[in-house]
């Protein structure tokens, strides 16, 4: 089925929405100021998490954690579907029109991935070094394809659970987040 702009427009809006419920579970579980990127002028990235100089790892001053949201739509139909995310295919993107893109190109130190009510917290470098390993092994755990507007994305689709052990922690969100079934 053909996506429509206004599909896609849906799209995008969830997934801003899912930023702002992300940012919003990292303040609550520590009280830390959330800095919001105002019309995506953060460069690959989405928030910034403020930590005191009391948490800070040397005690001394204060440092930020960069945090990049992604919502997965066709997961969280899923879940919402099945109820398991262990079922689940994550899909991580690698580049569009032809440029790195997502896990290859953030700056981030935190990958928050959503899939219905809750965001999986990956760091990216992780992400990547699983991906590289993956593609050089004899048996893949994953597999390259093609989507987003007009195909113009590749991503690497992989199990959840294959990917569990990279997850740092997972927080669980206010309310659910998917996408209306007209946008698939």
């Amino acid at each position: 089925m053909e996506r429509t702009a206004a599909d896609l427009g849906d799209i995008l809006a969830v997934g801003h929405e899912a930023e702002k419920i992300v940012a919003a579970a990292y303040e609550q579980e520590d009280g830390n100021p959330i800095v919001m990127s105002p019309f995506k002028s953060f460069d690959k990235w989405d928030f910034r998490r403020d930590l005191r100089a009391n948490e800070s790892p040397d005690g001394l001053e204060s440092f930020e954690t960069r945090v990049e949201v992604k919502y997965d739509a066709y997961a969280s139909k899923r879940v919402e579907k099945h109820g398991n995310i262990e079922q689940c295919n994550l899909y991580f993107e690698l580049s569009s029109y032809g440029k790195r893109s997502g896990i290859m190109q953030t700056l981030a130190d935190e990958w928050a991935h959503v899939v219905g009510d809750k965001a999986y917290i990956f760091d990216p470098r992780d992400l990547r070094a699983a991906f590289f390993k993956d593609m050089q092994a004899e048996k893949k755990i994953g597999q390259l394809l093609k989507g987003g507007e007009a195909n113009a994305s590749t991503g690497w689709v992989v199990p959840f659970h294959q990917m569990r052990q990279l997850v740092k922690r997972t927080l669980k969100l206010s309310r659910p987040i998917y996408v209306k079934p007209s946008a698939f």
